[in-house]
């Protein structure tokens, strides 16, 4: 994910599988990649860091964050301290940081055991002027991190596998994502408890054999239909092998 203002811009993950393919979109959506922030990372799995990816970061210098665990594992997996030129690796701890005029709040977030992630409240600007965005993939249980998408102004969210196609293709790591059920009340328990609505909601994460865009976004709309709760919300999914448009908080 791609976030940036007038001064500032920031990449969350980055998981491509090959250095060409990373150099070549980086370069189409960002620019300069030496223009960058950060890229923060969420946690080890390859869909979110990878060794081409950390290889290409490191040849522009590019500053690369995640919690102190994160980086503790992805040191040891792809073995960084062996290299001739080891990717630019800055460990935060629990509290909130600055990328540019960013401020970024880690949320610890459950998923695979031994496999610490984070998601993020990204925050920009004082007082009426202030936007929130929430980040916040792979887990399984929202209990925790309900209280942080409360008065959200966007809020990008995992909406991973559709419970009968679960049961029709069997999934082992499934466990450790949401459903699309979980994600649909999650937003509204946040929504309810909020003193405004976010401008938009986008669903992300989704598996594409146990999952697809109709039916994530089918399920959002029907709890807050059965709760009489109006969408007065721009709600979308994230496409699977493409980039999103464009979404603009004002």
């Amino acid at each position: 994910m791609h976030i940036w203002t007038k001064n500032s811009q920031i990449i969350i993950d980055c998981g491509f599988k090959t250095q060409w393919q990373c150099v070549e979109l980086l370069q189409k959506r960002v620019g300069r990649l030496d223009d960058l922030d950060a890229v923060l990372v969420t946690h080890v799995h390859c869909d979110h860091i990878c060794k081409p990816a950390l290889k290409v970061l490191s040849s522009y210098g590019v500053r690369i964050r995640a919690h102190r665990t994160v980086v503790k594992q992805i040191c040891s997996r792809h073995g960084c301290d062996d290299w001739e030129e080891p990717p630019f690796l800055h460990a935060f701890s629990d509290g909130a940081f600055q990328a540019g005029d960013l401020r970024i709040t880690p949320i610890k977030v459950p998923h695979e055991p031994d496999v610490p992630n984070f998601g993020f409240v990204i925050s920009h600007g004082q007082g009426r002027r202030r936007r929130k965005i929430v980040v916040c993939t792979d887990f399984y249980n929202y209990a925790g991190v309900l209280r942080h998408f409360m008065n959200a102004d966007f809020i990008f969210v995992e909406s991973n596998h559709d419970l009968d196609l679960l049961r029709k293709y069997p999934n082992y790591a499934s466990q450790f994502h949401l459903s699309n059920p979980k994600t649909a009340w999650l937003l509204y328990h946040a929504i309810r408890r909020s003193e405004k609505s976010p401008q938009a909601v986008m669903l992300g994460h989704l598996s594409h054999q146990r999952n697809s865009e109709k039916l994530a976004m089918g399920m959002v709309k029907d709890v807050f239909d059965r709760q009489r709760m109006d969408m007065d919300f721009d709600l979308l999914a994230a496409p699977l092998y493409k980039p999103s448009k464009t979404i603009r908080i004002e």
